[in-house]
């Protein structure tokens, strides 16, 4: 039964011309042109815009690095948890973390992986979340699993809602005090549309309503890797804001056109480990 309602919907899915198949375009080509086709097509299709994962330089390196592991396992043998932390990770890690003026930098599979992590585990009960209200899936699904115990969106863009929701929080003792948190989710450009959050606003919005550092702005670079920022490292460095942005998160499958993503934080003196 489960097996021929798949196929029906499938078949639905063909006649609305909706039905979708993996091919390379290796397979649309004839076998003899394929290789030479691979120089000459321009690729609008992926993310690869930097054309970095084409690059001859890039594929030396790595083929000299492969060369020189001799009989280090190819492959990580299993989690970070467990026997799967290399050299590799950490030697990345702190390349990234240099590269992009942060503190400390963490791993992670996926740009979503980072933001559904970050958020369902950095608030705790007690805290409050303050995310735009196009914010990227990958928050939105990550904040849903948080402990915080609100959570609250503010119109796309909207210092003035922005303001308004954090003076509202910043009225009830538990925020004003110190003794829970705030976290505000941004992305510095909008996947969708484009648009581009007002950082330096935020940032000095944040620090007049929460003088007490209880308030913590986190930002997604994903769409703005590459593009801004000296080197591409993102508008928070064409903004000089490395400093006043506790967290940044950065993916690899857009404009660095391969996988995985990466949290910079702001260390303030946690442990090591």
């Amino acid at each position: 039964m489960l097996y021929s309602s798949l196929k029906e919907a499938l078949r639905i899915r063909a006649e609305k011309g909706q039905y979708i198949t993996h091919q390379s375009y290796d397979e649309l080509l004839d076998p003899a042109a394929a290789w030479g086709a691979r120089l000459r097509l321009v690729d609008f299709a992926s993310n690869d815009t930097l054309s970095i994962a084409r690059d001859p330089r890039v594929a030396n390196v790595y083929k000299d690095a492969i060369a020189k592991l001799a009989v280090s396992p190819l492959g990580a043998t299993g989690s970070r948890g467990t026997s799967g932390n290399t050299p590799f990770h950490q030697e990345l890690e702190r390349r990234l973390a240099l590269f992009h003026n942060s503190e400390a930098a963490v791993l992670f599979n996926s740009g979503y992986d980072a933001n559904l992590t970050l958020w369902q585990t950095l608030p705790q009960p007690g805290d409050a979340i303050v995310y735009d209200e196009f914010a990227h899936a990958s928050i939105i699904d990550g904040l849903r699993r948080s402990r915080a115990n609100s959570k609250i969106k503010f119109s796309h863009n909207s210092l003035l809602d922005l303001g308004n929701i954090l003076r509202t929080l910043s009225g009830d003792s538990k925020f004003s005090t110190g003794q829970n948190n705030v976290f505000i989710a941004v992305e510095a450009v909008h996947s969708m549309n484009g648009t581009m959050a007002a950082l330096r606003k935020i940032t000095t919005l944040i620090k007049e309503i929460f003088p007490r550092e209880n308030a913590f702005l986190i930002v997604d670079e994903a769409h703005s890797t590459g593009v801004y920022g000296e080197r591409g490292t993102g508008l928070c460095n064409q903004l000089q804001l490395e400093n006043d942005i506790p967290i940044r998160v950065h993916t690899f499958g857009k404009a660095i056109g391969c996988a995985g993503g990466i949290c910079f934080n702001l260390s303030h003196g946690l442990p090591d480990n």
